[in-house]
């Protein structure tokens, strides 16, 4: 890579986008456990040497180290996986910026070559379009070029940086970190993200949380037959049909059960649909078997397990009622994953931590915007362990798109927004967590 000037976030922002991160996508099963595969190891040695340069402390923490994987009676070098953390100061209490470094894989349709950062314009205003450009490559540039741009960190705090692998896809990143001490003194959490919406130019955009999410997993079994006695073999009972049967039910249920939250000006609302339908084997037999997944968002103040419940219910009403055969056996269960789902969160913004970053953030850009992200991330699981956890996010659209933007203007607001935050920190005599 060629000598940038790091206080300049554009600059770092080419750079980052030319590194390919892309997840892809993929485990694989060692010893019992299933661990991701990862594509971060490029971008997290660039940015490790730009940490080191900018006086940090910085640790690989491993996901997994370099291994071999037999699959198929081949034998596959999986690449070493870790995330980046770092500190900078000597203080008893830590600010944390937190990122994650992957992207999605690059869809059809790209029209710029998604590894090169491609100026254009929008409304009157200077874009950059790249693959992660949005999500989330240019918060990164920004909170680099603001270490970059800080004269000096007063004494009772530390900054500490975490960059993350794998949060596109299981978050194993995010639960290695959670497993460490590394997050023991940290007092407020700060994501620059991507929002949910889209604001006007001179408005900042403030997540003050995200909805959780779970998956639930339907298995019918019924009662196999010949396929030519379908209509006349009292016994059978084809699983297919029933699973049709009770896809509709469910989706008639979260249709009726649609809800939004609703706080400081702040409306949003879950959502629900089948993301998987199996079932039967193409072959002259009624199928005993099927499965479907409802795939379930959730506003703050519902959990997996409330839902759970309800869906059985859900299941017992259909049957009893006779709209879906009684003789088929039907369980519900928790989809199965190697990380554990996302719960939703609000902080207030009457809280110490929201007050305190919402002030400097009126500092730089009076307008702002409350809101909360639809999608879960890994700020969810630094809420779930109690730590403040707010994001700012830069203007930007298309984030997992062919058409992924960020605003040039939102990018060197985000440096100023997140330098005047750890400016800040020396007058700050309050208790923020």
């Amino acid at each position: 890579m060629k000598t940038i000037d790091l206080k300049d976030p554009i600059q770092l922002l080419n750079e980052l986008v030319s590194l390919n991160s892309v997840n892809p996508f993929e485990t694989t099963v060692i010893d019992g456990v299933e661990l991701g595969i990862g594509n971060e190891q490029l971008i997290h040695g660039y940015l490790e040497g730009i940490l080191k340069d900018l006086g940090f402390r910085v640790e690989r923490q491993y996901l997994r180290h370099l291994e071999t994987s037999q699959k198929d009676s081949q034998n596959r070098l999986l690449p070493e996986r870790f995330n980046l953390i770092a500190e900078k100061g000597e203080g008893t209490k830590s600010l944390l910026f937190f990122a994650h470094v992957d992207t999605v894989d690059v869809k059809e349709g790209w029209k710029t070559d998604p590894f090169h950062l491609t100026e254009d314009e929008r409304e009157g205003h200077i874009i950059y379009r790249a693959l992660g450009a949005n999500d989330m490559k240019g918060g990164i540039a920004a909170f680099l070029s603001a270490f970059a741009s800080l004269p000096s960190l007063d004494s009772n705090w530390k900054i500490k940086v975490a960059l993350l692998a794998d949060e596109e896809f299981w978050s194993f990143g995010a639960v290695r970190l959670l497993e460490s001490n590394f997050l023991k003194d940290v007092q407020l959490a700060v994501v620059p993200e991507i929002s949910e919406v889209q604001v006007d130019w001179d408005q900042q955009w403030v997540g003050l949380g995200r909805l959780g999410r779970a998956e639930f997993r339907f298995d019918l079994s019924g009662y196999a037959c010949h396929g030519a006695d379908a209509f006349v073999c009292e016994d059978a009972v084809n699983a297919v049909h029933e699973a049709a049967k009770l896809e509709v039910a469910v989706i008639e249920y979260c249709e009726s059960v649609k809800k939004a939250f609703q706080a400081e000006g702040i409306s949003v609302m879950n959502s629900a649909y089948i993301n998987r339908h199996e079932g039967g084997k193409g072959i002259l037999s009624v199928p005993d078997s099927a499965s479907f997944v409802l795939d379930r968002t959730l506003v703050p103040g519902e959990t997996e397990s409330s839902e759970l419940e309800r869906l059985q219910a859900v299941v017992r009403a259909a049957q009893e009622s006779g709209r879906v055969d009684r003789r088929c056996r039907i369980e519900i269960s928790t989809r199965k994953r190697p990380t554990p789902p996302c719960q939703p969160y609000f902080l207030s913004p009457s809280s110490a931590a929201a007050e305190f970053l919402i002030q400097q953030v009126r500092e730089i850009c009076p307008k702002i915007v409350f809101g909360i992200g639809r999608s879960v991330a890994d700020e969810n699981r630094f809420a779930e362990i109690g730590i403040p956890t707010l994001i700012l996010a830069p203007i930007g659209e298309g984030s997992h798109t062919c058409n992924e933007w960020v605003g040039r203007d939102g990018i060197l607001r985000l440096r100023d927004i997140f330098l005047k935050v750890i400016s800040s920190l020396t007058d700050f005599t309050g208790t923020i967590r």
